[in-house]
C-alpha cells in the first residue's frame, strides 16, 4: 500500500478498492490501531481532526492523540476489553495542545493472519457541543426570564390540555381557582363556568394558526383588573400547529395611567380654553407642525382631521406685523432665539386680535435647531379691558385735577370771604371795643380784666383767622412765589416744632408755572405735617431743582425712619394725598425710610403738564 495506507496494504484483502474509498473519504476519522494501543493507519479526516500526519499519528499512538486525564478513557478500554466494543463521548487532544470533545465507536476484530485487530470511528462534535451549551444556556435564560416575569405564561395541546406554566401562572391561578392545574388537565374546565364559551373560542382560533392578542377585565367596578392575552401558535418541524403559548399580562395600572392621561388631556384642554392659551410646535426634521385646538379656535380655524398648514396661519396675522412676526419666527429657526411677542390677528367676521405669542428653541447635541415649540394667548378681552381702565383712569385723573382744582377755588373763596369778612368785622369789633373802654369812664379791676380778656379773644381770633386764610390760600404763593412761600411756610411750621429747616432752589432764579407751584405747596405741607407728627426728626431738607424734562421735589429728614409697611397702608392719608396730587399731574413719586436714618420723598412733575390756574383757580387755557 502506497501513501497514507501503505501500513494497510499488508492486511489487504479482496475488498481492498472499496476499503480504500471509504477510508479515504469518510467524513468521520477512522484510525486502525492495535490491543495494545497502537495506531496502525489514519484517514486524511482523522489527519485534520488531530492535525498531524498519519506517520506522526501512528507514531504517538492512542497515548498521544487521546487525553490521558479524561477519567472515562481508561473506562472505554477496559469496556472493549470486556466486550469487544466501545461507543461514547471522550475527548482528544490537536496536534496544539487543545483538547476537544469526540465521539468514538470501537470495535475488535481478527485479520486474515489472524492478529487481532481493532478499529475506531470518531467524529470531532466541538460544535455540537457548543450549541448543545449555548442551548442550555439559552435554555436556562428563557427559564429564568419565564419564572421572573410578572406576566402568566402557559401552553396548552390542540386538545386545550395543559402542559406546563411559569410560577406567575400557577400563583395567579391557584389564587383565583383555588387549586394548582397539573399537566394532561382540561384548562377549560378549570374555568369559571360563564367563561369558558369565550375560551373555547379563543383556543379554536388559536389552533387554526392564527396569533392574535384580546383584553379581558374581572372583578368590582372598585377593584376591576384588566388583562391582555397573547395568543401564539406552536408548530412542529413539518409546520402543524401542536398547541398554544398564552401570554397574560395584568395591564391595570396601564389603563388607570391611560385613564388618567386622558382626563388629563380634558383638563388640559378645559383649561387651555379657561385661559385661551393655545400650544403648537414644528419639527423642523419632518416639516410638520402641529396645534392644539384652542389655538386653531383663536385664529378662528375649523378644527378638522385635515389640520390647517403653517401658511393658513400666518394668513391670520395682520399685514402691519407679519413681517414683524416672520423675522421673529426666521430668527428662532436659524439662530435658536426664543421670542415672545404680542401680534395682531385678522380673521374674518371677527374683529381684530391681540395674541401673546411665545417661543422656544430644541436643540440637537450639534448644535442645530430640531424643534420649535411655544403658546399663543388671547389677550383681546385683556387688552380691551385694560383700555377700559385706562380710558377710566385718564376720567378719573381729570375729575380729581376737576375737583383740586374745585378745592383750591373754595379754598381761594373761603380763604378771602375769611379775610374781607370775618377778619373785617373781628377788626371793627376790636375798635368797638377800645371805643368802649374809653368811654365807660372809671372801671373796676372785674370790668376792666373783663374788657383785656375780651380784647385778647378777638386779637386771638383775628391770629387764627389770618393762619387759616394763609393755609387755605397762601398769599405770599401768589404774590412772591414758590421759594418765599415755602421759606414762611417752613419758618411758620417747623421752628415752633423745634426742627430746623433748610429750602433750596436750583438754580435761584428756577422759574416754576402757577398750577406746578400750587401742587408742589400742597405736596410739602402734607410732607412737613407729616415729620412733624411722626418723625421725630431734628432737620428737614427740601430741594426743588429741574431734572431731565422733570421739576424735581426732594424732602428729607433725620428722623426715625418711615416703615415699610407704612408706605401703602390706606390709612396713611398724608401720604395718599400726596400720591394722588402726583398722579393727578403725570408724575412720579417714590417714598424710602432707613430705620434711625430719616425718611426721603422724591416727586417728580412733568414740565408743561399741569394747566395753569388763577388766583380764584379759574382755567386759563
Amino acid at each position: 500500500m502506497r501513501g497514507r495506507g501503505k501500513n494497510l496494504n499488508s492486511r489487504s484483502n479482496e475488498s481492498e478498492t472499496k476499503y480504500h474509498s471509504i477510508f479515504n473519504h469518510s467524513f468521520d476519522g477512522i484510525l486502525l490501531t492495535a490491543i495494545d494501543g497502537r495506531i496502525l493507519a489514519a484517514n486524511p479526516a482523522a489527519c485534520r481532526m488531530f492535525g498531524r500526519s498519519e506517520e506522526e499519528i501512528c507514531r504517538l499512538g492512542r497515548n498521544g492523540v487521546m487525553n490521558l486525564n479524561d477519567h472515562r478513557l481508561a473506562r472505554a478500554v477496559e469496556q472493549r476489553a470486556l466486550t469487544g466494543m466501545f461507543a461514547g463521548e471522550l475527548t482528544g487532544v490537536r496536534s496544539d495542545g487543545t483538547i476537544f470533545p469526540l465521539e468514538l465507536t470501537t470495535a475488535e476484530f481478527t485479520d486474515s493472519s489472524g492478529e487481532k485487530l481493532s478499529s475506531m470511528i470518531i467524529r470531532d462534535i466541538s460544535f455540537r457541543k457548543q450549541y448543545y451549551d449555548e442551548l442550555q444556556a439559552a435554555e436556562s435564560s428563557m427559564r429564568s426570564i419565564l419564572e421572573n416575569t410578572d406576566n402568566s405564561i402557559w401552553s396548552v395541546d390542540n386538545n386545550c390540555r395543559f402542559r406546563e406554566g411559569n410560577s406567575a401562572f400557577q400563583e395567579r391561578f391557584q389564587s383565583k381557582s383555588g387549586h394548582l392545574i397539573n399537566t394532561g388537565d382540561d384548562f377549560i374546565e378549570w374555568m369559571p363556568e360563564d367563561t369558558r364559551e369565550m375560551w373555547r373560542g379563543y383556543f379554536r382560533k388559536g389552533i387554526s394558526g392564527i396569533s392574535f392578542t384580546t383584553m379581558n377585565s374581572y372583578g368590582s367596578e372598585n377593584n376591576r383588573k384588566f388583562m391582555r392575552y397573547s395568543f401564539n401558535p406552536v408548530r412542529n418541524m413539518a409546520g402543524e400547529v401542536t398547541g398554544l403559548t398564552i401570554m397574560g399580562t395584568d395591564i391595570t395600572d396601564l389603563m388607570l395611567m391611560q385613564k388618567d392621561l386622558v382626563r388629563a388631556g380634558v383638563m388640559l384642554k378645559e383649561a387651555q380654553s379657561v385661559a385661551k392659551v393655545g400650544n403648537w410646535e414644528y419639527d423642523v426634521r419632518l416639516n410638520k407642525p402641529d396645534w392644539s385646538d384652542e389655538l386653531l379656535r383663536i385664529f378662528g380655524l375649523p378644527l378638522t382631521a385635515g389640520e390647517p398648514s403653517w401658511d393658513t396661519h400666518l394668513e391670520r396675522i395682520h399685514p402691519d406685523d407679519l413681517k414683524q412676526f416672520n423675522e421673529a419666527v426666521i430668527t428662532a429657526y436659524k439662530e435658536g432665539i426664543p421670542f415672545s411677542q404680542v401680534f395682531r390677528l385678522q380673521i374674518p367676521g371677527e374683529d381684530t386680535k391681540w395674541v401673546d405669542v411665545i417661543c422656544k428653541t430644541e436643540k440637537d447635541n450639534k448644535g442645530d435647531v430640531i424643534r420649535l415649540y411655544g403658546t399663543v394667548q388671547d389677550l383681546t378681552e385683556r387688552r380691551m379691558y385694560e383700555e377700559g381702565l385706562r380710558q377710566a383712569g385718564e376720567t378719573l385723573r381729570r375729575l380729581n385735577i376737576h375737583i383740586e382744582e374745585a378745592r383750591e377755588k373754595e379754598r381761594t373763596e373761603i380763604a378771602m370771604n375769611l379775610h374781607d369778612d370775618l377778619g373785617q368785622k373781628l377788626t371793627a369789633l376790636k375798635m368797638n371795643l377800645s371805643w368802649l373802654r374809653k368811654r365807660i369812664g372809671v372801671q373796676s379791676t372785674l370790668v376792666s380784666d373783663k374788657l383785656d380778656e375780651v380784647e385778647n379773644i378777638i386779637k386771638s381770633s383775628i391770629i387764627t383767622v389770618q393762619k387759616i386764610s394763609s393755609d387755605l390760600r397762601p398769599a405770599i404763593l401768589y404774590e412772591l412765589g414758590l421759594k418765599d412761600a415755602v421759606e414762611w411756610h417752613m419758618k411758620q411750621n417747623l421752628e415752633p416744632a423745634g426742627i430746623k429747616g433748610i429750602f433750596r432752589l436750583e438754580p435761584e432764579d428756577l422759574q416754576i408755572d402757577k398750577k406746578s407751584s400750587i401742587v408742589l405747596f400742597r405736596i410739602i405741607q402734607e410732607a412737613l405735617t407729616n415729620i412733624i407728627r411722626h418723625s421725630g426728626a431734628e432737620r428737614a431738607e427740601i430741594r426743588i431743582s429741574r431734572f431731565l424734562s422733570y421739576t424735581e421735589l426732594v424732602i428729607k429728614d433725620n428722623g426715625k425712619g418711615i416703615e415699610p409697611e407704612a408706605v401703602n397702608d390706606p390709612k396713611s392719608f398724608g401720604i395718599a394725598s400726596i400720591k394722588e396730587r402726583v398722579k393727578n399731574g403725570s408724575g412720579q413719586f417714590r417714598i424710602t425710610g432707613e430705620t434711625g436714618k430719616g425718611t426721603i420723598i422724591i416727586v417728580r412733575i412733568p414740565l408743561n403738564q399741569i394747566q395753569e390756574t388763577d388766583d380764584q383757580g379759574n382755567n386759563n387755557r
